[in-house]
């Protein structure tokens, strides 16, 4: 099941692809964050990151995107001279996505910690008012998918042994 709902996530995930995957090209008035010249590379990437975007809606949104909210953000950050439209896109998302998180305070004890608080969900904020019941559901099938796969892992890394709900025979009598 992949994910096929646009959100600000969503929107950064495709700009850092576009950045890594994309061959961007120098940065002109026309296309100023460079234009895409390989974009079976971003879409191969993120078809691989769980999402189910056809190019033709990845192109979409990225040229909305490019001249919308990350023209706007470029504008107040600081981009050295001198670095290339990949790294420059690349600087603006991270920028994007630090004004999103708060850092976490030291704890009580006065050690710091790492990491940051995130906020309540807020329903009524703007990436999720267009997204259907059915979408977030499927975000969250994924989600837990993932959660599932990196709780295993770890559990394999400390030599706990996993057992699934089929071989326990949950609800069964013995």
């Amino acid at each position: 099941m992949a994910i096929t709902c646009w959100g600000v996530t969503t929107l950064n995930t495709l700009a850092q692809s576009i950045a890594i995957y994309g061959n961007l090209s120098e940065p002109s008035e026309k296309f100023p964050f460079g234009r895409v010249q390989d974009w079976d590379s971003v879409a191969s990437h993120m078809e691989s990151l769980g999402y189910g975007f056809t190019k033709n809606s990845l192109q979409a949104h990225w040229s909305q995107d490019a001249r919308g909210r990350l023209l706007e953000a470029k504008s107040k950050v600081h981009i050295p001279n001198g670095i290339n439209a990949a790294s420059t896109l690349s600087t603006v998302v991270q920028a994007l996505q630090g004004e999103q998180q708060n850092l976490r305070p030291p704890s009580e004890d006065g050690h710091a910690t790492s990491g940051p608080v995130r906020k309540p969900v807020d329903l009524n904020k703007e990436y999720y008012k267009g997204m259907t019941k059915d979408c977030r559901y499927s975000a969250l099938d994924i989600l837990k998918h993932h959660l599932s796969a990196l709780r295993e892992a770890m559990m394999e890394e400390d030599g706990v042994e996993t057992v699934s709900a089929e071989a326990l025979k949950i609800g069964s009598s013995a």
